[in-house]
């Protein structure tokens, strides 16, 4: 099996719920409209790390599956999270980086947004061990060591204890990455998302002109804490790199087997309903609310894409592993077919596939198109 690269997202998923990591990671389903709060997180990273509270060109680029064609309420909340942070943001910064007079920034470009780092962690179980990789919003380097700051968007106040045991999978990468340069101090950044209801009979104009208003005048929406190197112990650090070892060895044990189970008491969690629940629930027209990665020739744009919509017949991988939806797995099928027959016609090829396979016969004849404009 090929290794995988886990990231915290990733192995949460997958322990949390198999068949979401099933649907997501392997086989690339995704929700037409990804959930509000997912999105406006994701909307407020890129403002940050653009430093733009213009958000139109990151919903822009969502396409039009996410038929994010009309300027929204979750739209108008991100942007202005953005522009109230944007606005204290040197005061904010000042406040994590304050110390005594010999604290120095040694270089303007050591500052990196969205660092991508991985590290490598030993396994009782796996010889070659796990990759691990974590992304840090901002990153300082000073004369006494990086400054890490991490942002979170919630829509409560903050138990900033709570967030501590995350902190360590930071501590691990820039040891692993940078063993000579310390972790001097941690900064957590909330920025949150304020809890105003729309009034009865209240026109979307004057709403989100309160909801604007609302981070101009309320301070307490953008919050901050600091930690020392002093709160990060050594035994600490080798407990959490001990336990995470631990849950990559059940995660992958559960991919290379194949174990994609349904965890039905985490469908309802925290934050409501799973994005995949009318998947899990069988719900009817549920491959309406979907679509998936797979590689497709379009004859009106005349192109070939990356995703489709889904259909009926991606509802089923979860409880059939032989299900021909993927352009992929139709041209592996099609080429040993045509290998032992060259001269085999297009029905014939469509009648044999539907022996081996459960297919759809829409499908199939995109994938046929897909294999002729490949050629």
């Amino acid at each position: 099996m090929e290794n995988i690269v886990w990231s915290h997202s990733k192995l949460n998923t997958l322990l949390n719920n198999p068949a979401e990591y099933y649907l997501y990671y392997v086989q690339g389903i995704q929700p037409k409209i990804e959930k509000t709060a997912l999105s406006i997180g994701s909307a407020i990273h890129w403002g940050l790390e653009n430093q733009t509270s213009d958000l139109q060109p990151y919903y822009n680029e969502k396409g039009s599956f996410a038929q994010w064609n009309n300027y929204t309420d979750e739209q108008c909340l991100a942007e202005c999270i953005v522009e109230a942070f944007l606005k204290r943001q040197k005061e904010v910064i000042d406040d994590i980086l304050k110390d005594d007079e010999t604290l120095e920034i040694l270089d303007v470009m050591s500052i990196e947004r969205e660092l991508r780092l991985t590290g490598h962690l030993d396994s009782k179980l796996y010889p070659d061990g796990h990759d691990f990789l974590g992304i840090i919003d901002l990153l300082i380097l000073t004369n006494k060591g990086f400054i890490l700051i991490d942002y979170k968007t919630s829509s409560r106040d903050v138990e900033w204890k709570s967030y501590k045991s995350q902190l360590f999978k930071y501590d691990f990468l820039l040891q692993y990455n940078f063993p000579e340069i310390p972790l001097y101090k941690v900064g957590i950044i909330n920025l949150k998302k304020t809890g105003i209801k729309r009034k009865k009979g209240e026109s979307d104009i004057a709403f989100r002109q309160r909801i604007r208003e609302q981070y101009i005048v309320d301070d307490t929406l953008i919050n901050w804490h600091c930690y020392s190197k002093a709160e990060f112990s050594v035994e600490e650090l080798n407990h959490f790199k001990e336990d995470l070892s631990g849950m990559l060895d059940v995660g992958r044990g559960i991919v290379e087997n194949q174990l994609f189970y349904t965890n039905l008491s985490n469908i309802q969690g925290m934050y409501g309903e799973s994005q995949y629940a009318d998947i899990f629930y069988h719900r009817d027209d549920a491959w309406y609310s979907y679509i998936i990665k797979d590689t497709i020739y379009d004859l009106d744009e005349q192109a070939m894409l990356s995703k489709r919509n889904c259909e009926d017949i991606d509802m089923l991988v979860l409880t059939n592993k032989n299900v021909l939806n993927k352009y992929n797995l139709f041209k592996s099928a099609a080429d040993k077919i045509f290998s032992i027959n060259k001269s085999t016609t297009k029905q014939q090829l469509f009648d044999e596939l539907k022996e081996n396979y459960i297919c759809s016969d829409k499908l199939l004849e995109q994938y046929f198109i897909t294999m002729e404009h490949e050629n």
